[in-house]
């Protein structure tokens, strides 16, 4: 018989903590610099001015004065406000003239990676220390269970001897454990 009983599943463990540790060593990597955007994005609200859910978010305006031009001058839409908050930040308050809904449209500064010669934005995933210390502690946790689950199913489908099994495990584990350090 050769191995199977758990259908293989030390190689999903295995590719899981190939995963953590790719991701662990691209922290390490250098990355571009930060660059301040100003980006609009727009949400429609109830009366009670609480968010409902997105209307759009992203490119749709390149920047606040073109969303402000183009909604004062859009039939469709009734400026009911248009704040600048302290921050510096604007908003424009606008209800569609026909359904009546309440839309907020509103300017922020969002940081993210320059973008590269073709124009691309990479995306980084960044976490904080704690996180990072459980994602290293993570991995070594899925590559002892990738051993462990490897070793008991070829112990279970008497690949191994409880000998073989018992002895190979030792190795394995200390294999990790080296590896660690």
């Amino acid at each position: 018989m050769s191995g199977g009983s758990l259908e293989y599943v030390y190689y999903r463990i295995e590719e899981a903590a190939e995963r953590v540790k790719e991701e662990l060593e691209s922290f390490n990597k250098p990355r571009p610099p930060k660059v301040k955007v100003q980006r609009v994005a727009a949400y429609e609200i109830s009366e009670d001015r609480k968010s409902r859910g997105w209307w759009w978010d992203g490119d749709r305006f390149d920047t606040f004065t073109e969303a402000e031009e183009y909604f004062t001058k859009c039939i469709s839409y009734e400026v009911l406000e248009n704040n600048t908050m302290p921050n510096g930040e604007r908003q424009l308050i606008l209800r569609d003239k026909f359904d009546k809904t309440l839309y907020d449209v509103h300017s922020y500064t969002d940081e993210r990676y320059e973008a590269d010669e073709d124009g691309n934005i990479p995306y980084f995933q960044e976490y904080g220390e704690e996180t990072v210390a459980e994602l290293r502690n993570g991995l070594d946790v899925l590559r002892k269970a990738a051993v462990y689950a490897k070793r008991i199913e070829w112990l279970f489908s008497s690949d191994d001897s409880e000998e073989s099994f018992l002895q190979r495990l030792k190795e394995d584990l200390k294999k990790i454990a080296k590896e660690k350090n």
